[in-house]
């Protein structure tokens, strides 16, 4: 996960450090969840991620973006 958020999806360290932490305090550390509601979380979670980004949902990870600006992770 932090590779794709540095080396793909172009954020700074910080950046990243602090959308993992988001993540997964939002997904792993729920109390209660079933696994479905967690990967439902974890799907929400992308989705805001990427629309903070402007990154379309609809974008492959692979090709479409050129965010890494120099990453070479």
């Amino acid at each position: 996960m932090i590779a794709i958020l540095l080396g793909v999806l172009g954020l700074s360290a910080v950046d990243a450090r602090d959308a993992f932490a988001t993540i997964c305090h939002s997904v792993l550390r729920a109390d209660g969840l079933t696994s479905i509601t967690r990967s439902e979380k974890l799907e929400e979670c992308i989705r805001e991620l990427l629309k903070r980004l402007h990154i379309p949902e609809d974008s492959r990870l692979e090709g479409d973006l050129d965010l890494s600006a120099g990453c070479h992770v």
